[in-house]
């Protein structure tokens, strides 16, 4: 099969590596967490209150592009360690709150979403 000059052949290594990266990016576009429109929990920290002004007013997003790989691995990360506690509550029922849904009554945000974080249902033993 003949091609352009500079074309990539589909089954080559450069071709599988753009095809890979596009998947990659697209998948990560259309995620929930890339699509979010509202302050989520783990922006209510951030420092420049630029970014965040933006955010709450939905303005276009500017120097779009960056690298998802560190969020994509945060998520799997996420999950994963979810599941895993989900498995440890089956021998110790109720240890561990996984996922609980909150609202924030701070004004002027008012922020929902999920408490990610793996927290103890009852507190630590002292001893």
């Amino acid at each position: 099969m003949f091609t352009q000059p500079g074309a990539v052949e589909p089954d080559s290594n450069e071709g599988i590596k753009r095809t890979l990266t596009d998947v990659i990016m697209a998948a990560s576009a259309n995620a929930p967490r890339s699509r979010q429109r509202r302050i989520g929990p783990s922006e209510v920290g951030d420092p420049c209150p630029r970014r965040l002004a933006y955010k709450l007013l939905d303005w276009p997003t500017v120097n779009d592009g960056g690298d998802p790989w560190p969020s994509i691995v945060g998520t799997a990360t996420h999950a994963w360690l979810a599941d895993a506690l989900l498995l440890h509550n089956d021998k110790e029922p109720g240890r561990f709150l996984i996922e609980s849904p909150w609202k924030s009554t701070t004004d002027p945000y008012r922020v929902t979403g999920f408490l990610g974080r793996a927290m103890p249902t009852t507190p630590p033993r002292i001893p």
